[in-house]
């Protein structure tokens, strides 16, 4: 299970377009499942889950 995930990741393990990993991954933030941090240029998504567990750890 990754903790950590950015596009690019989405796009090399599915073999989708960059546009549609940006749609998902925006959904997925909506939806409270992943969390979106920017790191410099990068956009990097945290599961949501996980997430919450180690902040309160």
């Amino acid at each position: 299970m990754h903790k950590v995930a950015g596009n690019e990741f989405l796009c090399e393990k599915l073999g989708i377009t960059r546009n549609t990993a940006s749609k998902y991954l925006h959904e997925l933030t909506e939806a409270g499942i992943l969390v979106e941090e920017k790191v410099g240029k990068t956009k990097l998504y945290k599961n949501a889950f996980l997430y919450n567990l180690i902040r309160l750890w």
